[in-house]
């Protein structure tokens, strides 16, 4: 499996990197200042930080750890997506057959499936959010 990152020192950091490796998870770094080779995954934390982040004062870490479960756990099975077609990822993994392909360990995710904006976000957030 192929897992693209930033630069982030969290994705610098020794632990992280000797962890993929043992998972078998080969890294790829995206360029630097160079949100398009991520998009998804940009997307995903933009609406974290708004969603979740921005509006709750965390005490420890324990307590952003079991908020950002919550989170990803509504955000899979009970938030629908608008580029879904108005469901959750959860009923689309399921209603389609999601294929491996094995030679290059990616998942070959169908065109229908990528992220379009969101008109909503966009006006919370404003044209000038920090990712």
């Amino acid at each position: 499996m192929i897992l693209r990152i930033d630069r982030g020192t969290q994705f610098q950091a020794r632990k992280f990197r000797e962890t993929a490796k043992r998972l078998n998870v080969q890294l790829e770094y995206a360029g630097i200042q160079c949100p398009d080779d991520k998009p998804y995954i940009e997307a995903f934390f933009s609406k974290y930080k708004v969603e979740e982040v921005y509006r709750n004062e965390y005490q420890s870490s324990a307590e952003a750890k079991a908020g950002w479960e919550l989170y990803r756990n509504w955000h899979e099975m009970e938030r629908v997506h608008q580029s879904l077609g108005y469901q959750t990822p959860h009923q689309v993994w399921e209603s389609q057959k999601m294929v491996f392909d094995n030679k290059s360990k990616m998942c070959n995710i169908p065109v229908r499936l990528r992220r379009k904006s969101s008109p909503f976000l966009s006006k919370i957030e404003g044209s000038s959010a920090n990712h």
